[in-house]
Order: C-alpha cells, then sequence, then structure tokens
C-alpha cells in the first residue's frame, strides 16, 4: 500500500479530534523483488526503488530490471555503465 492509498482509504473515515500522521514514510517499506547480480549472477531479494546492493558480493545498485516499465513496453534497455538508465539515473558525486 502506497501513501495515496493509505489517504484515500483515510478520506473515508470521520478522524474529528484524532491526531493523524500526515507522513507514513517511517511505517512505508519499499517493494521487494529478486534479480540476478550483474556480477555474481546470484538471484539476491532487492527494493524496488533502485537502491540496493548485492548483499552476496557488494556490487553497487542492483536495480529491479525486471519490473522497468521501459523493457515492458518497448523492449529495450537503455542503461549505460556512464549515466545507468533513464529510470534509474546513476546518482551524482557531489
Amino acid at each position: 500500500m502506497n501513501k495515496e492509498q493509505l489517504n484515500s482509504l483515510l478520506d473515508d473515515f470521520d478522524l474529528t479530534g484524532f491526531l493523524v500522521c500526515e507522513d507514513w514514510s517511517e511505517f512505508m517499506t519499499p517493494a521487494l523483488d529478486t534479480e540476478c547480480c550483474p556480477d555474481c549472477g546470484d538471484e539476491v531479494e532487492i527494493r524496488q526503488d533502485g537502491k540496493s546492493n548485492c548483499p552476496e558480493c557488494g556490487h553497487k545498485n542492483v536495480l529491479p530490471c525486471a519490473n522497468c516499465p521501459i523493457l515492458a513496453t518497448f523492449f529495450v534497455c537503455d542503461w549505460d555503465e556512464k549515466t545507468h538508465c533513464s529510470v534509474f539515473p546513476k546518482e551524482v558525486s557531489v
């Protein structure tokens, strides 16, 4: 359940007089999925937000490619070493 779905459910209730938390992020956990690590090839459980490292070999930033909307729609991947991909771009170090 994401934040919008939760707020939609809360809209159906009369919460007059109740203190309602507006920030639910600490209660939400990112969805998990399994993906093969591009380095070691092991199937590992990763977060769907694109911020997972391989727990087996330590490869940085294992992406949830199996759920990529570009790959699912156009059957093509735009990932490259320099920029990563348009769905999960490489974070620029400052």
